[in-house]
């Protein structure tokens, strides 16, 4: 029977694992993040899988139209499952006859279904109804991508391509591949051969880490327009320029904070640079304060965990005491909410309550500690309560009560970075492109 789900699209921020940010301070790091790089999600990180999503889409509109019949949005997408099955089949079939391909190996990095395509070709397994994904439209390269592609004007809404999303399509793939895949569609089965074009070599022209530099590319003209399209887009490209500049300073080292703390402290000359800086300068801030906030609230987590589930607020008050002390002298609060970029937060799902919290606290003393405790775990809870889960702590007159969380306590109290704000996204489709800074100066 035809299925007849219906599917939206990708949205970044509360999904099914928000249940895992107590204090929706990873919900916060993706607002920020969106506002320096509004184009790119936490899940487009491989430039070609712009092109393979451009030629999904073609393709798959002509697999329904030659269907002859009126057709939907939600026939497009169904037949993109089938295409990027047997793109997935593909790329692992070229591996397998060059060499192999495993599923933790390097190769084609975040290539979206990995264990399941190899599992395929190791079953020889011939129909394209192989377990793939689950969820596949959301956690498969349309749902990853498809946000990124119509921010871009790669992409339109009603899943029809826009004139640069064609030419991307079109220097994609050969379209000899055409009927190729087309047949392997319509059989809903694995297809080795049709006239000269085979499997395995659409496998080799689609990968991932295709080698733009062989002397047998020729796809020459898809890096171009990838670059053009994708880095070299006014939205973002100042952010990525400096991003690409702070990350070759520093010999291509250095962690997700120390590109921040880097791009901060750099002097911009026009007012569109000044203002990315100081959108980077709330990013800041706002990690800072995370990190501090999350190991007072994974110490104390851990400390009523073995306290038997029970403690006062007046001993975790004690336990947590190092760690206010820090927040306090570094007036991490005051200099926060005095940002420029601090109204995204206060306006955004959740930031209302956020804004409540913290703002009772801009000048904050010792006496004040077990009144921020207390105020931390009511706004965990009205947090929870919003996406209909129980609260991890709970107050009890004058005690804490845990319920969960142990675990996350236990693996993230320590932690000096909890965000990467799609940096490290970036980087990987810098380098992907081999794309250099124009030199212009910002």
């Amino acid at each position: 029977m035809k299925s007849t789900l219906a599917w939206t699209k990708y949205g970044p921020l509360e999904d099914a694992a928000s249940v895992q940010d107590p204090l929706a301070l990873d919900y916060f790091a993706q607002t920020l993040g969106n506002i320096v790089l509004p184009s790119f999600t936490t899940r487009t990180s491989r430039a070609r899988y712009y092109s393979m999503v451009a030629y999904g889409i073609m393709i798959s509109n002509q697999f329904v139209k030659d269907k002859g019949e009126a057709y939907y949005i939600k026939d497009v997408m169904e037949a993109f499952k089938l295409y990027e099955r047997y793109w997935a089949r593909a790329v692992v079939e070229h591996y397998q006859n060059n060499g192999g391909i495993a599923e933790r190996d390097k190769k084609e990095a975040d290539l979206r279904g990995k264990r399941g395509a190899i599992k395929a070709y190791s079953n020889k397994t011939v129909s394209l109804d192989y377990p793939f994904l689950t969820r596949q439209l959301e956690l498969g390269a349309l749902g990853a991508y498809r946000t990124s592609m119509e921010s871009l004007d790669l992409l339109k809404d009603n899943l029809s391509l826009t004139h640069k999303g064609i030419e991307l399509a079109r220097e994609f793939l050969d379209r000899r591949y055409d009927k190729l895949i087309l047949e392997a569609m319509n059989l809903g089965k694995i297809v080795q051969k049709r006239g000269n074009e085979t499997l395995n070599s659409l496998g080799w022209h689609s990968a991932l880490d295709y080698d733009w530099d062989s002397p047998y590319s020729t796809h020459g003209k898809e890096r171009i327009l990838l670059r053009d399209y994708i880095i070299n887009n006014p939205k973002n490209l100042v952010t990525i320029t400096l991003i690409n500049e702070e990350y070759i300073n520093n010999g291509k080292n250095g962690s997700t904070t120390e590109i921040i703390n880097r791009i901060c402290n750099r002097n911009m000359k026009t007012d569109e640079g000044k203002l990315v800086i100081e959108q980077f300068n709330t990013i800041r801030l706002f990690e800072e304060m995370s990190v501090k906030l999350i190991n007072i609230w994974c110490k104390i987590i851990i400390h009523v965990f073995d306290q038997l589930g029970k403690a006062s607020v007046e001993e975790c008050m004690d336990v947590v005491k190092p760690y206010m002390d820090s927040l306090v002298e570094s007036d991490l609060i005051n200099r926060l909410v005095s940002s420029v970029c601090y109204h995204d937060i206060r306006d955004s799902y959740h930031g209302k309550d956020f804004s409540f919290f913290i703002q009772n606290f801009v000048s904050m003393t010792e006496a004040d500690y077990s009144r921020f405790i207390i105020e931390m775990i009511k706004y965990h809870t009205v947090v929870m309560s919003r996406r209909n889960s129980g609260p991890w702590l709970i107050l009890n007159e004058g005690d804490i009560i845990a319920n969960a969380g142990f675990d996350y306590a236990r693996e993230t109290l320590g932690v000096k970075v909890l965000h990467g704000y799609k940096i490290g996204n970036i980087i990987r489709l810098i380098e992907d492109l081999g794309w250099t800074c124009s030199g212009k100066e910002y």
